[in-house]
C-alpha cells in the first residue's frame, strides 16, 4: 500500500543492519548456485516464526549479484542465530563449504553494521512500507509522519517536527509481498525464487556438461634414428655413413626388431662448396646424414631400445641431426576403440548432474532433448597441455553438453 505522505522511522536503542548476498560466477554450474538460492528463503521463513530471534525485517534485490538487507535488534542475537546448531543457517553454510568452497563457481558475501541512536537518518515519500520503516514496526518502535513548519534539512529523527507513533499505518508484516512488490520479510527472495521458477517452467529444460577422462597406452611407435658425418673427401664421408648405418641396423636386430619393422633411408652427402653463396674457408667440405626408420606396434620394445643407445655412441655413431633428438614418437591408432567408453562416461556424468539439479529444484528429469559430443583432446601424461608424441602414455579428455527436459 502506497503511503501518500512523508515518513521517517525511528528505533529505540542500537540495532544492526546486515547485508548479505551471492554472485553467480559460472551460470552453467546450476548444481552449484541453485542450492545457495534456495537456502536464504528457508532461513527467512524460520526467522519470521521466531520473533524472539531478534530478526526484524529484510529487503532484497535481484541481479547477478543478489543483495539482501536485514534489520536485527542486536548484534548478539544475529551472532547467536548464525551459530545455532538447530537453525537452518549452520547446515547451509557447511553444505556450501563442501560443495563450493573456493572453487570460484558462486560467491557469497556479507557486511554487518552496528547502528547507534542518533547515527542514522531516513525518509520515505509515496512509498509502501519499506526498509527500516518495516523493521521499526516489526520491532514495535515507530514510523513518524514529517510535520509542517521547519525545512526538511532541519528535521532530523526525533526532532520537534516529528510525531512518534504508527497510528493509521498498516504494519509491513501484514502486506502481501507478492502483490505489493516484495516488501515483507524475505519478499525479495520470494521474487527470486518465483523468477527462477518461471524461467525453469517456461524453458522446461536444463543444460549440463559431462566430463570424462581416461589414461591409455600408445599402440604404435615411429622412431627415426639419425646419424651424421663430415669430412674433406666425398668417398670418405659416404663410406663412414654406410658403416654407421650397418651398426644401427645391427643394433636394432640385436634388440629384437624384425626386417619388416626397420627401414633404411638413402644416405645424403652435401658438398658445401657447391652451394650458392658458399664460403671457401669451410674446414670440412662434405657433410652427410643417414636415417634408419623403425615403425612398429611394439611400443614397449621401442621405449627400451631408445634408452639403451650407449653401444652405438661407444661405436662412434654420431646420433642426431638437424635438431632431431632421435627420440621415438608414440601414437594412438586405436582411438575409436577408446572413444565410445569415454563418451559413455561423459554421458553418465552429465545425467548425474542433471538428476541432482532436478531433485534440488523440485522437478523430475525428463528425456534428453539435445546433445553435443564436444571435442576429445589427447594430451601426454607428462603434464603438457598438448601431445607432441614424446609421451607413451596418453590422456583422453572430453566435455560433452546435454540438454534434458524437466517435468
Amino acid at each position: 500500500m502506497i503511503q501518500r505522505e512523508r515518513l521517517t522511522a525511528t528505533m529505540e536503542g542500537e540495532f544492526v543492519v546486515f547485508l548479505i548476498g551471492m554472485r553467480v560466477n559460472a551460470w552453467w554450474k546450476v548444481h552449484k548456485w541453485w542450492p545457495v538460492v534456495l537456502a536464504m528463503p528457508r532461513m527467512v521463513r524460520e526467522l519470521e516464526q521466531k520473533p524472539e530471534s531478534g530478526f526484524l525485517h529484510a529487503e532484497s534485490w535481484v541481479g547477478r549479484t543478489t543483495i539482501m538487507v536485514q534489520y536485527w535488534r542486536s548484534m548478539p542475537q544475529l551472532l547467536a542465530y548464525a551459530k545455532d546448531r538447530d537453525a537452518a543457517h549452520l547446515p547451509a553454510w557447511r553444505a556450501f563449504n563442501r560443495a563450493v568452497g573456493t572453487d570460484g563457481s558462486v560467491g557469497i558475501w556479507h557486511e554487518t553494521y552496528l547502528v547507534r541512536p542518533g547515527q542514522y537518518e531516513n525518509v520515505y515519500v509515496n512509498m509502501p512500507p519499506f526498509g527500516l520503516g518495516c523493521g521499526a514496526i516489526a520491532g514495535r518502535h515507530g514510523r513518524t509522519p514529517v510535520g509542517g513548519g521547519a525545512p526538511e534539512g532541519r528535521r532530523g529523527v526525533g526532532s520537534p517536527g516529528f510525531r512518534f507513533g504508527v497510528s493509521g499505518n498498516e504494519p509491513c508484516v501484514s502486506i502481501d509481498c507478492r502483490r505489493d512488490g516484495g516488501c515483507g520479510p524475505g519478499g525479495g527472495w520470494v521474487f527470486v525464487s518465483n523468477g527462477l521458477e518461471r524461467f525453469r517452467m517456461s524453458d522446461r529444460s536444463v543444460t549440463v556438461k559431462g566430463l570424462a577422462e581416461k589414461d591409455v597406452e600408445s599402440d604404435f611407435a615411429v622412431w627415426t634414428l639419425s646419424f651424421r658425418r663430415a669430412g674433406a673427401e666425398f668417398n670418405g664421408v659416404q663410406q663412414a655413413l654406410t658403416a654407421d648405418r650397418e651398426k644401427v641396423m645391427a643394433f636394432l636386430t640385436a634388440r629384437g626388431f624384425t626386417a619388416e619393422e626397420v627401414q633404411a633411408r638413402p644416405l645424403q652427402v652435401q658438398d658445401l662448396l657447391a652451394r650458392e653463396y658458399a664460403q671457401g674457408n669451410v674446414p670440412l667440405r662434405f657433410n652427410g646424414t643417414g636415417q634408419v626408420l623403425v615403425r612398429t606396434a611394439r611400443v614397449g620394445l621401442v621405449e627400451k631400445a631408445s634408452l639403451a643407445l650407449d653401444p652405438l655412441i661407444q661405436a662412434g655413431v654420431q646420433l642426431g641431426s638437424d635438431g632431431q633428438s632421435g627420440g621415438p614418437r608414440y601414437q594412438l591408432r586405436g582411438f575409436n576403440d577408446a572413444k565410445a567408453p569415454l563418451l559413455a562416461q561423459a554421458t553418465r556424468n552429465a545425467r548425474e548432474q542433471a538428476e541432482k539439479f532436478a531433485a534440488e529444484a523440485g522437478a523430475r528429469l525428463g528425456p534428453l532433448k539435445s546433445a553435443n559430443q564436444g571435442v576429445i583432446r589427447i594430451t601426454g601424461d607428462d603434464g603438457n597441455d598438448y601431445d607432441d608424441g614424446s609421451s607413451r602414455g596418453k590422456r583422453l579428455r572430453v566435455v560433452s553438453t546435454f540438454e534434458y527436459e524437466l517435468r
